[in-house]
């Protein structure tokens, strides 16, 4: 008899790092891969995937799907990393990642019918 596990498909294929030093826009496979390296050298924003681009990607996505994500921030000279919202997208607590430290966020799909997705800040801790 098979397991739970193999009853339910992983929402997302994706697995990877990406690296990102310079302002720009993640890709939902970088975001949904899990980390992003920055090393900045001067402060940087990220722009979030918009929130279709998100649940397109995941499979399977329903309302409550979620994938958590670091931001490594290794960039000297107290340079910061925000991370910003795109279309259907919510950011909820700090969006800013400071020099020496990781950002983890919890992304969540709120509704598929009009994509939308929260990020939730859920932990800050030292490299």
């Amino acid at each position: 008899m098979p397991s739970i596990f193999d009853l339910q498909e992983p929402l997302s294929e994706f697995t990877g790092v990406a690296t990102k030093d310079a302002a720009g826009s993640l890709t939902a496979a970088e975001t949904i891969a899990g980390l992003i390296l920055s090393a900045p050298a001067s402060g940087v924003t990220l722009n979030s995937p918009t929130a279709t681009a998100i649940t397109d990607a995941l499979k399977a996505a329903k309302a409550g799907s979620a994938f958590d994500f670091a931001v490594r921030n290794a960039g000297g000279g107290n340079f910061a990393v925000t991370f910003a919202a795109a279309s259907g997208v919510t950011i909820t607590g700090t969006a800013t990642v400071a020099s020496g430290k990781v950002g983890t966020f919890r992304g969540v799909v709120t509704a598929t019918d009009t994509p939308a997705v929260t990020f939730y800040r859920v932990n800050t801790s030292d490299i």
